[in-house]
């Protein structure tokens, strides 16, 4: 069986107060944004370093646990199912999000480290602030009376997670370190 790659198209001419969202959704595919988060502060701290990034975020919590992950030793990068398939190969924990970011930061150049991620967790509610300089224009984004785009933050470090569909569309703006879709 040949695999045939499609390429995704790439954009480095995007507006962030501007972004076409309904052109976006109506194309139904997926579209990279070079650039897209350059000016945020979050995304400048990051290419300074992950430390620098991680302090950035610390400066916006409040002290609500977050839930954060963390991979069974040996079990590598990826969050799935265990070699038996009857349980997760990760644990999951409610943790003060410091806590969490020195454990990934600590484990960063390991190469035997487990795999430690932070998912979907609301901006608002446990980093306030943290989007008045660091968010994107969202005029556009919403028909009317939907309701407007929940907007989450992710942190980790070497992970991989498994191929899924989400039912909502999505923008991931990679603000450290590399990001990769498949």
């Amino acid at each position: 069986m040949t695999r045939i790659a499609r390429q995704v198209e790439e954009r480095d001419d995007v507006d962030p107060s501007a972004i076409p969202f309904d052109a976006l959704i109506a194309e139904n595919r997926p579209v990279v944004l070079r650039r897209l988060v350059r000016d945020w502060p979050l995304t400048r701290a990051g290419l300074t370093g992950a430390g620098e990034a991680c302090e950035y975020l610390e400066s916006f919590y409040q002290g609500r646990p977050v839930t954060a992950y963390t991979g069974e030793p040996g079990a590598g990068p990826r969050f799935f199912y265990d070699d038996t398939a009857t349980r997760m190969n990760f644990t999951g924990e409610r943790v003060a999000l410091p806590e969490f970011l020195a454990r990934i930061r600590d484990g960063a150049d390991e190469a035997d480290a487990p795999a430690r991620y932070i998912g979907s967790t609301d901006c608002d509610l446990y980093l306030p602030g943290l989007r008045t300089d660091n968010d994107l224009s969202f005029d556009g984004a919403t028909s009317e009376g939907a309701a407007p785009p929940l907007v989450s933050i992710w942190i980790g470090g070497r992970t991989t997670a498994a191929a899924h569909f989400d039912m909502s569309n999505n923008i991931a703006c990679c603000v450290a370190g590399r990001r990769r879709f498949t």
